[in-house]
Order: structure tokens, then sequence, then C-alpha cells
């Protein structure tokens, strides 16, 4: 999967999340039913949450992205 496949497939599954979630929590919780724990692992072992904090959604993406990368090698 290339980064730009990564960010295409998040958002299409975002835009399915429940209105009425904050769009960090939307971000958070589509990482982890499409990716497993990376989400969890991004949030407690990298220090990045995006799901209380919707500014960290750039920073919480780029850790995923990455830890995505990083297991595929």
């Amino acid at each position: 999967m290339t980064h730009e496949e990564f960010i295409v497939n998040l958002w299409e599954n975002v835009r399915k999340c429940p209105k009425e979630w904050r769009l960090g929590q939307k971000v958070f919780n589509v990482c982890e039913d499409l990716y497993g724990g990376v989400a969890r692992d991004v949030q407690f072992i990298d220090g990045v949450d995006c799901f209380y904090n919707d500014q960290k959604i750039d920073d919480f993406l780029n850790a995923v992205w990455e830890r995505l990368k990083n297991d595929n090698n």
C-alpha cells in the first residue's frame, strides 16, 4: 500500500462514521478498525492521540503510516 492509498482509504471510511463523532475520534476509530492495534500503539507508545484532540490528526496519521510502513518491511 502506498501513502496515497492509505490516506484515500482512511478518508473514505471516515465519511462512513457517525456524524456526531468528532473528526479525531473518527480518524482514530477507522485506523483501529482497518489496521488493528496500530492506533493504540501510536496512542500509548508514541504518545500521539487524536481521539480527544483533533489538532493531533496529522501527527497521528504520520505515526500510523510510519508504523504500517515499518511493519511491511
